[in-house]
Protein backbone atom coordinates (compact mmCIF):
# COMPACT_ATOMS: atom_id res chain seq x y z
CA UNK A 1 0.00 0.00 0.00
CA UNK A 2 2.88 2.35 0.76
CA UNK A 3 4.30 2.00 -2.75
CA UNK A 4 0.93 2.95 -4.24
CA UNK A 5 0.78 6.09 -2.03
CA UNK A 6 4.28 7.14 -3.11
CA UNK A 7 3.32 6.53 -6.75
CA UNK A 8 0.18 8.67 -6.41
CA UNK A 9 2.03 11.46 -4.63
CA UNK A 10 4.84 11.48 -7.21
CA UNK A 11 2.27 11.61 -10.02
CA UNK A 12 0.48 14.44 -8.22
CA UNK A 13 3.75 16.42 -7.97
CA UNK A 14 4.51 15.74 -11.64
CA UNK A 15 0.99 16.82 -12.66
CA UNK A 16 1.15 19.94 -10.45
CA UNK A 17 4.59 20.85 -11.80
CA UNK A 18 3.43 20.39 -15.37
CA UNK A 19 0.35 22.53 -14.77
CA UNK A 20 2.42 25.28 -13.13
CA UNK A 21 4.88 25.23 -16.01
CA UNK A 22 2.00 25.52 -18.48
CA UNK A 23 0.42 28.32 -16.43
CA UNK A 24 3.67 30.35 -16.36
CA UNK A 25 4.22 29.73 -20.08
CA UNK A 26 0.73 31.00 -20.94
CA UNK A 27 1.20 33.97 -18.61
CA UNK A 28 4.48 34.91 -20.33
CA UNK A 29 2.93 34.45 -23.79
CA UNK A 30 0.03 36.72 -22.78
CA UNK A 31 2.44 39.40 -21.52
CA UNK A 32 4.46 39.21 -24.74
CA UNK A 33 1.34 39.48 -26.89
CA UNK A 34 0.03 42.39 -24.81
CA UNK A 35 3.39 44.16 -25.17
CA UNK A 36 3.34 43.64 -28.96
CA UNK A 37 -0.21 45.00 -29.12
CA UNK A 38 0.71 48.11 -27.14
CA UNK A 39 3.92 48.98 -29.04
CA UNK A 40 3.67 47.40 -32.50
CA UNK A 41 1.47 48.11 -35.50
CA UNK A 42 -1.57 46.77 -33.66
CA UNK A 43 -1.20 49.58 -31.12
CA UNK A 44 -3.61 51.68 -33.25
CA UNK A 45 -6.32 49.10 -32.56
CA UNK A 46 -5.33 48.77 -28.89
CA UNK A 47 -5.58 52.53 -28.36
CA UNK A 48 -8.94 52.61 -30.12
CA UNK A 49 -10.28 49.92 -27.76
CA UNK A 50 -8.89 51.62 -24.65
CA UNK A 51 -9.91 55.20 -25.56
CA UNK A 52 -13.13 54.32 -27.42
CA UNK A 53 -11.95 56.34 -30.45
CA UNK A 54 -12.89 55.84 -34.08
CA UNK A 55 -10.68 54.29 -36.72
CA UNK A 56 -10.92 54.44 -40.51
CA UNK A 57 -10.45 51.05 -42.15
CA UNK A 58 -9.79 50.65 -45.87
CA UNK A 59 -11.03 47.24 -47.08
CA UNK A 60 -10.23 45.06 -50.07
CA UNK A 61 -13.75 45.49 -51.49
CA UNK A 62 -12.93 49.20 -52.06
CA UNK A 63 -15.13 50.25 -49.14
CA UNK A 64 -14.18 52.32 -46.13
CA UNK A 65 -15.38 51.68 -42.58
CA UNK A 66 -15.44 54.39 -39.91
CA UNK A 67 -16.25 52.97 -36.49
CA UNK A 68 -15.22 52.06 -32.97
CA UNK A 69 -13.22 48.91 -32.26
CA UNK A 70 -14.57 46.78 -29.40
CA UNK A 71 -12.18 43.83 -29.80
CA UNK A 72 -9.49 42.52 -32.16
CA UNK A 73 -6.89 39.79 -32.49
CA UNK A 74 -3.49 39.33 -34.10
CA UNK A 75 -5.11 38.54 -37.47
CA UNK A 76 -6.89 41.93 -37.49
CA UNK A 77 -10.27 40.26 -37.04
CA UNK A 78 -12.36 42.97 -35.38
CA UNK A 79 -15.65 43.53 -33.64
CA UNK A 80 -16.82 47.03 -34.61
CA UNK A 81 -19.66 49.21 -33.35
CA UNK A 82 -21.38 52.29 -34.75
CA UNK A 83 -19.87 51.72 -38.18
CA UNK A 84 -20.40 53.96 -41.18
CA UNK A 85 -19.62 52.05 -44.38
CA UNK A 86 -18.76 54.27 -47.35
CA UNK A 87 -18.25 53.46 -51.03
CA UNK A 88 -18.59 54.94 -54.53
CA UNK A 89 -20.81 53.61 -57.31
CA UNK A 90 -20.86 54.57 -60.97
CA UNK A 91 -24.44 54.35 -62.32
CA UNK A 92 -24.91 52.39 -65.53
CA UNK A 93 -25.93 54.38 -68.59
CA UNK A 94 -27.51 53.33 -71.85
CA UNK A 95 -25.59 53.10 -75.12
CA UNK A 96 -24.54 56.42 -76.63
CA UNK A 97 -25.08 58.38 -73.43
CA UNK A 98 -22.46 60.27 -71.49
CA UNK A 99 -20.57 58.46 -68.79
CA UNK A 100 -22.35 59.02 -65.47
CA UNK A 101 -20.65 60.69 -62.52
CA UNK A 102 -19.73 58.53 -59.52
CA UNK A 103 -22.16 58.62 -56.61
CA UNK A 104 -20.97 58.44 -52.99
CA UNK A 105 -23.04 56.05 -50.89
CA UNK A 106 -23.00 55.04 -47.25
CA UNK A 107 -24.91 53.05 -44.66
CA UNK A 108 -24.89 52.61 -40.89
CA UNK A 109 -24.15 49.27 -39.21
CA UNK A 110 -24.64 49.09 -35.44
CA UNK A 111 -22.43 46.00 -34.82
CA UNK A 112 -20.32 43.90 -37.11
CA UNK A 113 -17.50 41.36 -37.25
CA UNK A 114 -14.79 42.19 -39.80
CA UNK A 115 -12.54 39.37 -40.98
CA UNK A 116 -8.90 40.44 -40.88
CA UNK A 117 -7.92 39.28 -44.35
CA UNK A 118 -10.12 41.99 -45.90
CA UNK A 119 -8.27 44.81 -44.06
CA UNK A 120 -5.77 46.86 -46.09
CA UNK A 121 -4.99 49.70 -43.69
CA UNK A 122 -6.21 51.05 -40.34
CA UNK A 123 -5.94 54.76 -39.56
CA UNK A 124 -6.61 56.72 -36.38
CA UNK A 125 -9.38 59.27 -36.71
CA UNK A 126 -7.53 62.63 -36.76
CA UNK A 127 -10.49 64.55 -35.23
Amino acid sequence: MLDFDVYCISNLFWYTGTMLTLYFYLQQAGKKEEEEFSTGPLSVLMMSVKNNTQVLINCRNNKKLLGRVRAFDRHCNMVLENVREMWTEVPKTGKGKKKALPVNKDRFISKMFLRGDSVIIVLRNPK
